[in-house]
């Protein structure tokens, strides 16, 4: 699953815990949009308008787990998007 909070919830690097999606079953959190370094030393990083982007790993892999946190999700504040991790294999 992955998800875009909004940008006043947002922070670089910010840190979240598992409570704070409510009743999703989930094994981890981590951040897509981690920065590495000094976040001084990057004059191009828009600080007011950074949005993390967060994949959540769910306990139970099923397309049903999927929607059933979808549905959660939806009551979570500062949540602008969440959807499926897709996975494309090409020939």
């Amino acid at each position: 699953m992955v998800v875009m909070s909004e940008k006043g919830i947002s922070a670089i690097n910010k840190k979240y815990e598992l409570s704070y999606f409510g009743n999703c079953q989930l094994e981890s959190i981590e951040d897509l949009t981690y920065i590495t370094g000094d976040i001084n030393d990057k004059p191009s990083l828009n600080k007011e308008d950074f949005q993390q982007i967060l994949k959540l790993t769910l306990l139970n892999k099923s397309k049903q787990s999927v929607v059933d946190t979808l549905y959660e999700l939806r009551t979570v504040s500062g949540i602008q998007w969440a959807g499926p991790n897709y996975y494309h294999t090409f020939d």
